[in-house]
């Protein structure tokens, strides 16, 4: 129990409550789509959307003799004001701290009841922490909380020498900005943290608390201007880490700084110069980051804000817009998601960041809203510039993937017109699809022979081609090619290569026929 002079509390301690170590926030930060050259002639024809002429006027030379007619994303950012009054402290108690005068018999007497209620709050406090939490501790601790500190606050107000109430009421500083950061409420953790800061200007790791504060109100000035105050903090107060001096003054060994936290504090100060699109601020003091990565993990975080940075040539709108979007697409907001991509697409500086997001928004209206026709006449025309070498540098990687989405939706145009019995728009849309080098492109030649079969010269020529790629074919459709080469080698008189695939044909059916007993 705490006793009636302050030199009883001093004699039985309350329980230190120790400041935890300011946690540093996390951050974190492309999907899929490319095709071919068109030409004319003198004969009107029709173009199907997303195929080339060439391609087109070859569908129309062969449905004249073979084929059967056809019968059937925005959001808007808020503003935010500024809270920068609670710098401005006027109340007589900071007067007092920054120069006291002397102090009266009566007001050190006067100071002493106050510090001795206080304490008696905190020791009432902690005791209320041990117990189970309920809604109703809850409230109750932080009444005490609330009292212990407007009592260390009188105190110091009657004896502002007083470097023990100063440091009980820094600790309850840290106490109340950590419960009120665990609520929420930043604006007012800032306040106190602001306060506790006037009472211990050696702790960076304050400074840091007051950084991710203002961070996460959004204040980015702010929130820069401390984490370089917590920085200097922290390398300026890096003598109270050395153990010994020689004779003359001269450390025996450099002060030493812990590297994580240092790390930590030149980390955000380039992340915030980037939420203020400070681009190239902001990637100079990310390479001085890199340079104190201690971990892999580390490192992998700074480049990869490095490349959120570049994604557009150091456009960080251009960045932010493009995250907001993808948002809009994982909410399932599509029709919102696609007509902001079209937009932004306008906006960018490079041709790499407008490829990605014409390619995004064309795969959006292909699967997700239904207008494929319109989803793959855009990705024809990304790929046509593509391939016209007006892409800029992408990667291969990336390159890759555009042109096998445009020829996945190409074969899958192709499935659907061959289900309605639109053989001219079918066949249009796998031989598209067949002057991509994708892994399934055996597939669309397969398909094409499948509906080309009043032509045995076509048949052979596709299914020969399905053939060199038949890694990509299941048994089922292997079968189908060695079948339907049997009977167009009938057709053309040549037995001897009817056999041949006939027997290909047979020995797939008895392999099925014995998997299927075995099984």
């Amino acid at each position: 129990m705490v006793g009636t002079g302050k030199g009883t509390m001093t004699g039985n301690r309350i329980q230190h409550v120790m400041m935890n170590a300011a946690s540093v926030l996390a951050f974190a930060l492309v999907v899929q789509f490319s095709a071919c050259a068109g030409g004319s002639t003198a004969r009107h024809y029709r173009v199907p959307a997303g195929v080339d002429s060439t391609v087109a006027q070859m569908a129309d030379s062969l449905a004249r003799t073979i084929f059967i007619a056809p019968q059937a994303e925005e959001k808007a950012e808020t503003v935010k004001q500024q809270a920068r009054q609670a710098f401005v402290e006027s109340d007589s108690l900071w007067r007092l701290l920054e120069s006291p005068g002397p102090v009266s018999e009566l007001d050190s007497l006067s100071g002493l009841q106050a510090y001795n209620e206080a304490a008696e709050m905190v020791t009432r406090f902690v005791d209320l922490k041990r117990k189970q939490s309920t809604v109703q501790t809850e409230k109750r601790m932080v009444a005490l909380l609330d009292s212990a500190i407007a009592r260390f606050r009188k105190a110091l107000m009657y004896n502002p020498f007083d470097l023990e109430a100063r440091g009980w009421l820094a600790r309850m500083y840290r106490l109340r900005a950590d419960r009120l950061k665990r609520e929420g409420d930043y604006r007012q953790a800032a306040e106190t943290l602001q306060k506790l800061l006037r009472l211990d200007k050696g702790n960076h790791l304050a400074y840091a608390s007051l950084a991710e504060t203002w961070f996460a109100l959004q204040e980015w000035q702010q929130a820069y201007d401390v984490f370089r105050q917590a920085e200097r903090v922290l390398q300026e107060t890096a003598f109270t880490n050395v153990d010994y001096v020689s004779e003359d003054g001269a450390e025996a060994a450099p002060a030493q700084i812990d590297s994580t936290i240092l790390f930590s504090y030149v980390f955000y100060q380039g992340v915030v110069q980037a939420k203020l699109h400070h681009a190239d601020s902001a990637l100079s003091i990310l390479a001085r980051a890199l340079s104190l990565a201690a971990t892999r993990q580390d490192t992998l975080n700074v480049h990869s804000y490095i490349d959120w940075i570049n994604w557009d040539d150091g456009n960080i709108a251009g960045s932010e817009r493009r995250d907001e979007l993808l948002a809009l697409q994982a909410e399932g907001k599509y029709d919102e998601a696609v007509k902001g991509l079209w937009q932004l697409a306008g906006t960018l500086k490079t041709a790499r960041a407008r490829d990605e997001i014409e390619w995004r928004a064309s795969v959006l209206m292909y699967q997700k809203l239904g207008k494929k026709a319109e989803g793959v006449e855009r990705m024809h025309v990304l790929i046509r510039r593509l391939q016209q070498g007006d892409g800029g540098s992408i990667a291969d990687s990336v390159r890759t993937r555009y042109l096998e989405d445009y020829a996945i939706m190409c074969h899958n145009l192709g499935l659907i017109y061959s289900r309605e019995k639109k053989w001219q728009d079918a066949y249009a849309y796998f031989l598209q699809a067949t002057q991509i080098d994708w892994p399934d492109r055996a597939r669309s030649h397969l398909e094409i022979a499948k509906i080309v079969q009043n032509d045995p010269n076509q048949v052979i020529r596709h299914c020969n081609q399905a053939m060199a790629g038949q890694e990509a074919l299941s048994l089922e459709e292997k079968k189908q090619m060695y079948r339907l080469l049997s009977r167009a080698y009938l057709r053309r008189g040549d037995f001897e290569q009817a056999k041949k695939a006939r027997y290909n044909w047979l020995r797939l059916n008895q392999r099925k026929e014995l998997k299927s007993a075995v099984d």
